[in-house]
């Protein structure tokens, strides 16, 4: 039961990452992630929005690679610890960019648990 696990981070479709019940400020405490929306959650995988911000760009005024890293780090967490319920610290990662995105463009991030273990879990994004 979802509720029941210390580990629970229990986001309902809609809600945003500052909603979360362990307190934004003393959990992630990243400002510029607040806004990142969950717009569907199913066994396995959910999915988050964010509309790209003033705080998000570079010097080049796209995205700054380092925040998509960031995104990539967080949310990942947040799926595992939701979904599969224990907590969680990343190992590894590895990010492909595919393009620049820019000033109020919509990010739709898909998250996926590929497989759970008791001490590992793989997910990709």
């Amino acid at each position: 039961h979802l509720q029941s696990s210390p580990y629970a981070m229990p986001l309902k479709v809609g809600d945003k990452l500052s909603d979360l019940s362990f307190g934004f400020d003393k959990g992630f405490g990243v400002a510029e992630i607040k806004d990142v929306r969950c717009k569907a959650k199913e066994k396995n995988r959910m999915v988050f929005t964010l509309k790209v911000g003033p705080e998000h760009m570079n010097a080049l005024q796209t995205m700054h690679g380092a925040f998509a890293m960031l995104l990539l780090d967080v949310l990942t967490t947040v799926t595992t610890m939701d979904l599969v319920m224990k907590p969680t610290v990343s190992v590894n990662m590895a990010g492909q960019y595919q393009g620049a995105a820019k000033l109020g463009e919509e990010l739709v991030m898909d998250c996926r648990v590929e497989k759970a273990g008791k001490s590992l879990a793989y997910l990709s994004m």
